[in-house]
């Protein structure tokens, strides 16, 4: 599983596997893995009498429970990296774009082919392509560091909340096993917390997205005004941009989830609209920032405000949304509850802030 986790990765193209479940091969294939080798884990376990025998079978399955726990843990640690693919800080001078390990060259002389340890400027001067050779190099850093898309994040999102819902499938499972009737199962609560934390850390860098390519813009344009003495600027959100932005919300993620991050991003831009309307201060106010829901009586508002269509906000009004089935609104519920002010920034390790939450290790996860 460790092996097949890393792989699906590498094969990985973020695209929905069906419409009807847009989420990606990785956590299907990774997932449906688990899903077998624990039927198989239950089934030996009904065969060999285990299964009613509590003082024999308990034992084996916690350490069997504790296994896949971290075969999830890994599988969103791993999610994780590939959220902040790019919104590191991974660009450098252009002396560092050449390889290290191209430094090292075998240049032919009259005595002798002996390996030298050069500098660029040596390297470029000695080989005519090493122009060519750099160019390379730097697109292909400029590849890896690109960050993903609004619509590739929606997946990864979708990914965290179907993993997390088919092992809370693989945790009945193991309760319908008479020795395991009473048993809490803690074992999950790592897979479980993996999953939920790194669907935070993704709807937190979907937010923020939108909130620097939104609010930043009249956040800069209000600070240098206040700076300069002047009027302060009349506030315009490119509207075009914001409504392209909520459809992809709308159409590539989950409903349950869709609807909920739909009312996540227009109260959090609302809330930070309206804070430079009242002419806040705004100087480090990326640590006050936090999710805010909106509420069915602002909708009007939003629609005024941020100029969202009215198609958009149907998606959101109770008298006009399609009703979701009791398990859909039992998974809205609680993913609104766990979004519900949940603060948008982190704390780096030098104590400065950025729009990027903390990158997830599988220590942190755990």
């Amino acid at each position: 599983v460790k092996a097949s986790i890393s792989r699906h990765f590498a094969d990985e193209r973020w695209q929905p596997v069906h419409a009807s479940s847009p989420v990606s091969h990785s956590v299907v294939n990774v997932f449906t893995q688990l899903s077998q080798n624990s039927s198989v884990f239950l089934n030996t376990s009904r065969t060999v009498g285990l299964a009613v025998r509590p003082a024999l079978l308990i034992p084996v399955a916690s350490d069997f429970c504790d296994v896949l726990g971290r075969h999830v843990v890994r599988y969103c640690a791993q999610l994780d990296e590939q959220r902040l693919r790019g919104e590191q800080e991974q660009r450098q001078d252009d002396e560092t774009w050449v390889s290290s390990s191209l430094r090292q060259i075998s240049i032919s002389e009259s005595h002798a082919s002996r390996r030298l340890e050069i500098s660029e400027e040596d390297f470029c001067a000695r080989i005519p392509s090493a122009t060519r050779v750099q160019a390379h190099f730097r697109a292909k850093k400029a590849r890896r560091a690109t960050p993903p898309p609004l619509a590739t994040l929606c997946v990864m999102l979708n990914n965290t909340q179907w993993a997390h819902r088919h092992f809370i499938r693989i945790l009945h499972q193991f309760a319908e096993l008479p020795a395991l009737c009473n048993w809490t199962l803690s074992r999950f609560d790592a897979g479980r917390s993996a999953c939920e934390r790194t669907g935070n850390r993704l709807v937190a860098h979907i937010l923020l997205r939108l909130i620097e390519q939104h609010i930043h813009p009249l956040e800069h344009a209000f600070n240098a005004a206040r700076s300069a003495g002047a009027a302060p600027p009349p506030l315009h959100i490119e509207m075009a941009e914001l409504n392209v932005a909520l459809a992809t919300l709308h159409t590539h993620l989950m409903p349950p989830i869709g609807h909920v991050m739909l009312v996540a991003a227009l109260g959090t831009l609302m809330d930070q609209f309206k804070r430079i309307r009242d002419h806040c201060d705004h100087t480090h106010s990326v640590r006050e920032r936090v999710v805010v829901l909106l509420a069915p009586s602002e909708l009007q508002e939003a629609q005024q405000t941020l100029g969202v269509k009215s198609s958009l906000l149907d998606l959101l009004d109770p008298k006009t949304a399609a009703p979701f089935s009791l398990a859909e609104q039992g998974e809205e519920e609680y993913f609104a509850l766990r979004l519900a002010g949940m603060p948008l920034a982190g704390e780096m390790g030098d104590g400065s802030v950025t729009w990027c939450t903390v990158m997830a290790t599988e220590n942190d996860l755990v």
